[in-house]
């Protein structure tokens, strides 16, 4: 048997008696306002689908416009890529030529001796300076009491100094004579 006053199927269960019209009423309300959001959706999902269709038929049109490379011609096709590789390399090298043929060489190894002089009496020079450097404090730090402490304290750094000044002048040495 079925009981016409249980409201809890249709969302009235609100402590409130309302009759049987009142209750289809509701109900035709809710059941309308469903049937718009149906029809929106059906839309949306229509829209969707034509645009997947039309994107599907972009796809194929791009992709029935390449052509299959048979195997015969990609002989061809190889022969043709190789023959302009090789006039770009003949131009490169017609290029590197007309650059070589003047005295750039020669400009270019005079800018590396004279860098490689300068750099060289860079280093002495500042192996030289740390040297000096630490030959004054050191005469200053034995005048005034007290002074020395601070002279040994940073001893070791002025000789990790130098000794990395004289290692780049030996390292500059062994690359130049390696040329």
């Amino acid at each position: 048997m079925i009981d016409h006053n249980d409201d809890s199927d249709i969302g009235l269960d609100n402590g409130l008696d309302i009759g049987l019209d009142d209750q289809i009423g509701l109900l035709r309300q809710q059941s309308s306002s469903h049937f718009w959001v149906s029809i929106v959706f059906l839309v949306l999902l229509i829209i969707a689908f034509a645009m997947g269709v039309m994107a599907l038929a972009n796809a194929h049109a791009n992709t029935a416009a390449i052509s299959i490379i048979k195997p015969e011609h990609r002989a061809q096709l190889f022969n043709r890529k190789m023959t302009t590789a090789k006039a770009k390399a003949e131009q490169q090298y017609a290029s590197y030529l007309n650059k070589m043929n003047d005295d750039a060489i020669l400009a270019v190894t005079d800018t590396y001796d004279t860098l490689h002089q300068l750099s060289m009496e860079s280093e002495r020079q500042y192996a030289q300076l740390l040297t000096t450097y630490q030959a004054m404090v050191y005469d200053a730090a034995s005048r005034i009491k007290g002074s020395g402490e601070w002279f040994y304290y940073y001893e070791q750094d002025i000789i990790r100094l130098v000794s990395a000044a004289n290692n780049r002048q030996r390292a500059l040495k062994q690359y130049i004579s390696q040329d």
